[in-house]
């Protein structure tokens, strides 16, 4: 046993201190502790608790008593063993310490035996302690893994994480608090981010610099940021490194600490803090649970990082696909066979099919056999080229030829063609109209004339020459009028001046481009795009000016500018002369200008930077050609990369979309990093590693791998593997085995026992892996292995647990096999743990439960999630049938297991007891209809009767013909209703309670209990009144008189006891070191006085007092009392197979005095006869029976024929029968012997 530090506290220091030597000479691991008052106790306890580990009270001390100083303890420690040991020998104090939460109760007792039961019950107490705490905490630590890896798995960002993080170990004691904190790299100090648990302002106001020279780079968060593992403080209170903070962590409960790393592939998030509310609290188990939490969250962070970026980069393909104004194709190529994947908003107008309907088809299955071949044929060559191609192609739709223009793309991985992205141009309209050019000017007149435009001819005056229809259907003039009219008269938006100057600039055949609002005949006005050219007619200038209606375009352009406001990149749209006429807020945010300070700018004095750059000659080809591009480069005045796309508008301009790619330029580079990393995780410290040639040959070994041999590299390298140093003979050929089923292509596990030279054994679970070249050809093998010897052990005591359950744990397959059983079936059903192994489980199985065992078994393996109790009888190795109790796991996807895990309990013992019950029931139906000065009532959830019985019903006029089927308030007063009814659901809600009530003039006992069906659901209660008008007057009567005796109780039981007890042992003490017959007469003496005492104290404190009074089986009660007192040669034949009400302490009292009289009086070698009465019970004796003359004296305090006796033992009889409202007397037995009867006792069943 680990040393144990006991805490005794006794008002009697003489006594503590005797009790204190005694414990340490019989168990010299025990250190007690002393204190002479609660309140010292409390305050030890308070600064020290943690290092107590049992608990030893008085009972009577000043102030405070032993079970106040319970309550007080329970409050701080819930489970901490606690011991009453008390000279007040009462059951009554026995049963409230043992409700109170005591751990055990002893009555102090003459001589020194009693040191060492009280040493052997701290051990036990202590022991089953630590043992639970010991289970408990590995449960707590099982349970709080696994809510935060499913926490870690469901979140979805990282502030989830590290919040759910956070919260799930702040709530889950003994921890106090947790926080995830950053680290400032320039600033070196410690920034918590996310915090849970009692830490009101303690985060918040958190400062602490870790860097070389300040006080936290000693502290528990300095060396684990600077160290990389994690760092501990047990003792927050005398750790000198916390001494900065340990005021503010002592106020909120902050015991102890301990901090870890979040780190993944060297780079670390942050750091875990943890907060304890105890001190010592973060042992191996603990911490070892923090470290793979640490790595739990940060492979759970980096995971999230890279579902995020992602979820970034497919919305950002998505933003393009349905903005571009161009159709866009994505299709994946799997060995040489195409299928498309998706087509954006401008491609499913083009095509006139959706993404959904071409999605995963081959372009023959879309486009026919000859127009898909020839699509799939271009595709290959792209793929072979792994280059860009263009092309353009003529075909119909509905009859109409179409012209498109498409670019097909490669998209690679690892040098493998993955997918392509085919981008397409509809340029059917722009071939149209160089048709159209070359039209005759017969055309162009009927175009004139039925042109949906609106058009005029002037002259450099602004005279209206020529209108055309349109025009005058617009404005609601007629040719004539319009005529007659001025350009500025029908335009309100220019002016002679304007128009004048205008003319006098454009060359012929220019043409301009101008918005303007057009004036009707009506006086109201509409918005129109106008182009004006100058023509040469002949010598004479003329204008012709286009006029279209906008209306419908302004709206459109408000919402278009409203969609490209919210894009997420930046938008910037010019006119063809390189005037900037659109931006969006990304452009604002880009350039740093505002929209009124970049419309009508010129784009090169706002591009500055661009000109002479590849960019300009990007754009300046774009507005030329008009066909699309795209450019990614960096741009040095913003220290950005951009991947910018240009499109040509319909108006002549452009439109460019700006995207920032910094951040992916940032990733590629970290890939390169990556590969660069492979040496360092090559050299990782936590795995051994080595490269071999294809035919095993070592070629190159990590150094962490030769720290477990005694060799030189130069030595190894070039042997076989499995003939170097790690390998002991026996392994050796299955290791090579495994290298050429690797050396073959297959990817090879293994692990094995291993023995350092030093004779320390270790573990290692390890893999060998083929690598490849471009062509698939194997090359080399890497090995590389970790040291898992920890797991092992780990993996040893999960196994113990599962070989010491009480329960029978067992694997079986699919088709109902036994595939493993675990040790305790030998305990439960009889059988060797391998016996049942390949055995069919339905071979062991009730054939009357058989069928509906294997449906549920079925139900499990088809349902996982439904895993129900089922009840089945399982035969035993001796034939008999057993109750079980079992519930399913299915973890046939586990590839540790592959099989069904079945949990099974005996619940033989329940059922039986289910069996009794429904015994009880019949009895207590016989209860009910014969119950004596009382009555039974059966109720359901909404308080109706539903039976009543009793003979008191009558004497109160009630009947059971009037109750039934009425409720509480159809039948009594408001007040007396009200509180049945609040007793009545309790015992609906599982609650038992015990009440008095008065109804007429009599008072009534009535007891509340709850019903339970088979399933455990409460639906009906009942409740028992007994009329105890007796009972109330004598309890009256008694009241009085029990205070003056308790008063004089205290006294005998602690001012005369305890000297007496320290006389004892120091006698004890003085017998070891001298013999002497005077010693001996002092023991017995004081072993008499100690009996004398115990009998006063029993008259003085019990009297004729009963508790509640309870259904009590007598044969049981009489064969429990025999087996505790000292019956030598004697022998009991009990006949009383009947159930009473009484005081179970009470009579157990009555009994022992009794059948201690009859051994005492009857001779060692007595036969004691217990039997029925018609209203009560007997105990007799063959002894030599008690003379008639003194059958009067016998009864009386003190009286007595033993030697030994102290006279009050029937006298305490006497004074517990008279306390239930018995009587009992003394009479011959048949065979000449003593023969006490008791009569008046309330019989329930016979």
């Amino acid at each position: 046993m680990e040393r144990v530090t006991v805490l005794h506290v006794d008002d009697e220091p003489s006594f503590v201190d005797l009790v204190s030597d005694f414990l340490q000479r019989e168990n010299e691991r025990i250190n007690v502790v002393t204190r002479t008052n609660p309140e010292d106790g409390l305050s030890l306890l308070g600064s020290q608790g943690n290092r107590i580990d049992c608990i030893v009270s008085d009972y009577e001390m000043p102030r405070t008593d032993g079970i106040e100083f319970l309550a007080d303890v329970r409050e701080m420690y819930p489970d901490l063993p606690f011991i009453l040991y008390t000279g007040k020998g009462s059951e009554e104090v026995a049963s409230e310490a043992i409700s109170e939460g005591a751990t055990d109760y002893l009555q102090k007792q003459g001589g020194t035996d009693q040191y060492e039961l009280l040493a052997n019950r701290i051990g036990n107490a202590v022991e089953q302690y630590r043992s639970n705490q010991r289970a408990t905490n590995l449960e707590r630590i099982r349970g709080l893994a696994s809510d935060i890896n499913q926490a870690l798995v469901r979140a979805t960002s990282i502030e989830e994480i590290e919040s759910k993080v956070c919260q799930l170990i702040g709530e889950s004691a003994p921890y106090a608090a947790a926080c995830i904190s950053r680290v400032n790299q320039e600033t070196m100090r410690v920034e918590p981010q996310t915090w849970a648990g009692d830490a009101a302002g303690y985060f918040e106001a958190l400062e602490m610099s870790i860097d070389e020279r300040a006080p936290g780079r000693q502290a528990p968060d300095g060396q684990a940021f600077h160290d990389r593992e994690i760092a501990i403080s047990q003792d927050i209170e005398t750790d000198a490194r916390y001494a900065t903070w340990r005021e503010a962590a002592l106020k909120r409960g902050f015991r102890s600490l301990a901090v870890v790393p979040i780190e993944y592939e060297d780079e670390l998030h942050g750091l875990l803090t943890v907060f304890a509310s105890r001190p010592d609290f973060f042992d191996r188990t603990e911490q070892d649970l923090l470290v793979e939490l640490g790595d739990d969250i940060a492979h759970a962070l980096h995971r999230q990082s890279l579902q995020t970026e992602l979820k970034q980069t497919n919305a950002e393909l998505g933003s393009i696909m349905r903005q571009v104004p161009v159709g866009l194709i994505l299709m994946r190529h799997d060995d040489g066979s195409f299928r498309y994947q998706r087509f954006n908003p401008r491609m499913e107008d083009l095509s006139g099919l959706s993404s959904e309907e071409i999605r995963n088809k081959t372009p023959q299955e879309v486009l026919g056999p000859e127009d898909g071949a020839a699509v799939t044929d271009r595709y290959r060559e792209c793929v072979e080229q792994k280059e860009s191609i263009a092309y353009t192609s003529e075909f119909q739709i509905a009859g109409e030829n179409v012209i498109r223009k498409g670019i097909v793309t490669p998209v690679t991985e690892d040098g493998e063609v993955e997918q392509l992205v085919v981008v397409v141009q509809d340029v059917t309209e722009e071939r149209r109209r160089q048709e159209q050019l070359k039209r005759t000017t017969a055309r162009l007149k009927a175009l004139f004339d039925n042109s949906p435009d609106m058009i005029n001819v002037h002259d450099t005056e602004g005279n209206i020459i020529d209108p055309n229809p349109k025009l005058c259907e617009k404005t609601g003039y007629d040719k004539d009028e319009l005529t007659e009219m001025k350009v500025w008269e029908l335009d309100q938006t220019v002016n002679q001046a304007e128009l004048s100057a205008v003319s006098e600039e454009m060359d012929i055949g220019e043409i301009r481009r101008f918005e303007s609002e057009l004036q009707r005949k009506d006086g109201s006005s509409f918005p129109t795009e106008v182009h004006i050219r100058r023509l040469d007619l002949a010598g004479v200038d003329r204008y012709v000016a286009t006029s279209r209606d906008i209306t419908e375009r302004k709206r459109s352009e408000r919402k278009r500018r409203q969609i490209i406001s919210r894009m997420n990149d930046a938008v910037v749209e010019t006119d063809p002369d390189w005037e900037i006429t659109l931006v969006n807020g990304r452009a604002e945010e880009f350039l740093g200008r505002t929209e009124s300070e970049l419309i009508g700018r010129d784009f090169w004095a706002v591009f500055a930077e661009a000109e002479e750059t590849r960019f300009e000659e990007v754009y300046r080809q774009v507005m030329e050609t008009r066909d699309d591009a795209s450019i990614v480069d960096y741009y040095p005045s913003v220290d950005e990369w951009f991947d910018i796309q240009v499109y040509p508008n319909e108006d002549g301009g452009l439109a460019f979309y700006f995207r920032r790619i910094t951040e992916y330029k940032k990733r590629e580079r970290e890939l390169q990093r990556v590969e660069r990393r492979y040496q360092a995780i090559f050299e990782d410290p936590n795995i051994l590693a080595g490269v071999l040639d294809t035919d095993g040959t070592l070629l190159e070994q990590n150094q962490t791998a030769m720290e477990y041999i005694d060799a030189e590299i130069e030595d190894i390298l070039g042997r076989p593997f499995w003939e170097t140093p790690w390998w002991p003979e026996d392994i050796r050929p299955m290791l090579r085995k495994k290298v050429e089923r690797a050396a073959s292509g297959e990817y090879v596990t293994y692990e094995v026992d291993l023995t350092k030279p030093d004779g320390e054994p270790y573990s290692v679970s390890g893999v060998i892996r083929p690598v490849t070249d471009e062509d698939d050809n194997i090359v080399s093998l890497v090995v590389s292995a970790s040291d898992i010897t920890e797991r092992r052990q780990s993996e040893r005591q999960f196994r113990a647990l599962v070989e010491y359950s009480k329960d029978s744990i067992s694997i079986i397959d699919t088709d109902g096999r036994f595939q493993y059983q675990s040790p305790s079936i030998e305990q439960i059903l009889g059988y060797d743990p391998g016996e049942p192994i390949g055995d069919e489980a339905w071979e062991y199985i009730h054939p009357e439960d058989r069928e509906r065992v294997k449906a549920t078994f079925e139900e499990w393996i088809d349902n996982p999630g439904e895993t129900e109790l089922i009840e089945y009888r399982a035969r035993h190795a001796d034939g008999s049938w057993r109750w079980m109790e079992a519930r399913g796991n299915n973890q046939f996807d586990n590839p540790d297991i592959e099989g069904y895990i079945v949990n099974s309990r005996d619940i033989t013992e329940r059922k039986e007891r289910e069996r009794e019950l429904q015994t009880l029931k019949r009895q207590y139906q016989t209860l009910a209809e014969n119950f004596p000065d009382g009555a039974v009532f059966l109720f359901d959830s909404d308080y109706r009767y539903l039976r009543v019985r009793g003979s008191e019903l009558e004497a109160v006029g009630l009947s059971p013909d009037g109750m039934e089927g009425s409720k509480p308030h159809d039948l009594f007063s408001e007040d007396i209703a009200d509180e049945l009814v609040h007793y009545y659901e309790a015992a609906l809600n599982g609650e038992k309670h015990t009440f008095e009530q008065e109804y007429g003039s009599n008072r009534y006992r009535v007891q509340t209990v709850p019903i339970e069906t088979d399933a455990q659901h409460i639906d009906r209660g009942m409740a028992v009144a007994k009329n105890i008008n007796d009972q109330v007057e004598r309890r009256h009567e008694l009241e009085q008189r029990n205070e003056r005796l308790e008063e004089f109780a205290s006294i005998v039981s602690h001012d005369l006891r305890n000297p007496l007890r320290v006389a004892q042992g120091q006698l004890e003490l003085a017998t070891k070191t001298s013999e002497s017959s005077h010693l001996t007469k002092a023991s017995k003496a004081l072993d008499r006085c100690e009996e004398l005492i115990q009998d006063i104290l029993t008259l003085a404190r019990e009297g004729e007092r009963v508790g509640e009074p309870e259904s009590v089986t007598l044969a049981a009660l009489v064969e429990e009392v025999w087996q505790t007192i000292e019956t030598t040669r004697a022998t009991i034949d009990i006949d009383a197979e009947q159930t009473i009400e009484a005081d179970v302490s009470r009579l157990r009292q009555l009994l022992e005095n009794i059948l201690t009289n009859a051994i005492e009086h009857g001779g060692s070698d007595v036969t004691v006869t217990v039997g029925r009465l018609d209203n009560g019970f007997y105990i007799e004796d063959d002894g030599p029976g008690v003379p008639d003359a003194k059958r009067d004296e016998i009864f009386t305090a003190g009286y007595t024929t033993a030697g030994e006796g102290t006279g009050f033992g029937l006298r305490i009889a006497e004074q517990v029968a008279t306390a239930h409202g018995w009587q009992i007397r003394v009479t011959d037995s048949p065979t000449g012997g003593a023969r006490f009867e008791v009569t008046g006792v309330t019989i329930i069943t016979q």
